[in-house]
């Protein structure tokens, strides 16, 4: 689990730094920025993630991711298809905030798992 959190916080963060150049930087740069950053955390120190203060960090991020799935779906049809996504912003930003749930069931499933 370390290597895949490791290339999550990796892919989170260089997402992140990317979105520098979006129309809503202020808006992506944390909701890809925080998950890496609590991925990256669950590689160095799996430990830490598993008990106390920064375990509910990492649940109510995770709750938060999903309710971004939710509120980011997105309406175009076949938002998967590259032509599809290349040119449909909300496409892109939906997709974005699948991975992120993701990577937060990645790092929240094994925290609950192990007490």
């Amino acid at each position: 689990m370390r290597v895949l959190h490791g290339a999550l916080c990796l892919m989170l963060l260089l997402f992140a730094a990317l979105q520098y150049n979006d129309p809503d930087p202020e808006i992506w740069i944390p909701i890809y920025a925080i998950p890496g950053i609590l991925a990256g955390i669950a590689a160095g120190r799996p430990h830490a993630v598993q008990h106390g203060a920064l375990r509910s960090v990492v649940l109510a991020v995770t709750v938060l991711a999903l309710l971004g799935v939710y509120h980011y779906w997105p309406q175009t049809q076949h938002f998967w298809k590259i032509d599809v996504w290349w040119q449909d912003e909300a496409a892109r930003e939906g997709l974005g905030a699948m991975i992120v749930a993701v990577t937060m069931l990645a790092v929240a499933i094994p925290a609950l798992l192990r007490r």
